[in-house]
């Protein structure tokens, strides 16, 4: 599958993160807003990074244990604990 790199304007390069991420503020950020109004390749960058993103974060979010595991895992700690004493400090 071939990806092709979609580049901002010039002048957009540094506020493109943020504006995909969410942290750019102020001037910077209505600027850019505005200016996504009328340029399709600016948006179509912002598009594609909050795509990335948005993968990433579901691809790098933590797996979710039971609560049952975490009471099973520390109930095995507490058994082994008391059948050979506490960790030497």
């Amino acid at each position: 599958m071939m990806r092709t790199e979609i580049s901002p304007c010039w002048h957009m390069k540094g506020m493109v993160q943020g504006l995909a991420d969410g942290t750019l503020r102020g001037f910077l950020r209505k600027y850019a807003t505005f200016h996504l109004r009328y340029c399709e390749r600016c948006r179509q960058a912002v598009a594609g990074l909050r795509a990335v993103i948005a993968r990433l974060s579901r691809l790098l979010k933590p797996a979710e244990m039971p609560t049952e595991s975490w009471s099973t895992i520390a109930s095995a700690w507490d058994d082994a604990e008391s059948a050979t004493g506490p960790p030497p400090e």
